[in-house]
């Protein structure tokens, strides 16, 4: 007995004829894409060409950017030789101190300024900011009453007018203790409130930071300054700056001192110059003497470049 076997072939599934019928028309519609792109690109290459070249062109043509430019040096030589001028303008007192500030670029120079001496009225721009700086803390306020008046009416009293009641009344308000804190705070060198010792580079510290915005709010310092401006003795920095230049500044005179200490706005290049002195020749003869010494200190920084 034989026996034959026919093989019969079974369809494919319909999900492997689907499967192919997918990858055939993904496969065609990805040739039309390559077909379409290449067309596109042979037919536009010299125009993609012409924008990448312009760009670059357009890149390389650009400048480079700029550096930030370098801040000024000072010059050491023509420093020693004002301070040589202001020896030789300050010889009629006995005892003289002197600080500068290059605000531009914050240099600090002078004669023995870092020796105390009393500061007679000059300290009263401490006991301002000490004032304002409670204002800004909330513990003062301009308007409250003091002496009659008002706390902003005082210290306008006490820096424009150089009033010593009302300079009473504010250390009373606020306390030495509190205005030692504040010079302490800032980074003030060597000030003794109890017994009104400073250094004139404490002295032009501040001044520096008032004017620079490192001290106070922008409301305050300018309100300060103001009172600094046209006070009741002008007879000795400010006749020695020209006139039309800004010069915010706070004298002092106690027994055998003259002191000035002042914020001079020269247009170019401000600067703070503080001067202390002490005994010596006749007052008229030792205001001019600071006068000349202005002066000098004004012409030091007009004749910088830029």
């Amino acid at each position: 007995m034989s026996y034959s076997f026919v093989y019969k072939s079974r369809k494919p599934s319909f999900l492997k004829r689907f499967i192919g019928k997918v990858v055939k028309i993904s496969l065609t519609v990805l040739f039309l894409l390559l077909f379409v792109f290449g067309t596109y690109f042979f037919l536009n290459q010299k125009t993609t060409l012409k924008t990448i070249t312009s760009l670059g062109k357009k890149i390389a043509s650009q400048p480079a950017e700029k550096k930030a430019p370098e801040p000024r040096k000072p010059d050491e030589e023509k420093k020693k030789a004002l301070l040589a001028k202001l020896k030789k303008d300050l010889a009629p007192s006995s005892d003289f101190r002197v600080s500068i500030n290059d605000i531009e670029i914050n240099d600090k120079f002078g004669i023995k300024e870092t020796s105390p001496l009393h500061a007679a009225s000059v300290i009263k721009v401490l006991v301002a900011t000490t004032a304002l700086r409670g204002v800004e803390q909330g513990k003062l306020s301009l308007d409250q009453p003091l002496g009659g008046y008002t706390l902003q009416y005082q210290i306008q009293q006490m820096i424009n007018q150089s009033n010593n009641l009302s300079w009473d009344l504010i250390n009373n308000l606020i306390g030495k203790d509190t205005e030692q804190r504040q010079a302490d705070s800032l980074g003030l060198l060597k000030v003794d409130v109890e017994n009104n010792r400073m250094t004139t580079r404490a002295v032009s510290d501040l001044l520096y930071g008032l004017y620079a915005g490192k001290v106070l709010s922008k409301t305050h310092r300018q309100l300060l300054l103001s009172y600094m401006a046209n006070t009741n003795k002008e007879d000795r920095i400010p006749p020695g700056i020209p006139k039309g230049i800004k010069v915010y500044h706070k004298w002092g005179a106690y027994n055998a001192e003259i002191h000035d200490a002042a914020i001079v706005a020269h247009p170019r290049h401000p600067f703070t110059l503080v001067v202390f002195t002490n005994g010596g020749g006749t007052y008229q003869n030792r205001v001019k003497a600071i006068q000349k010494a202005a002066a000098d200190v004004y012409a030091y920084f007009d004749a910088i470049e830029g």
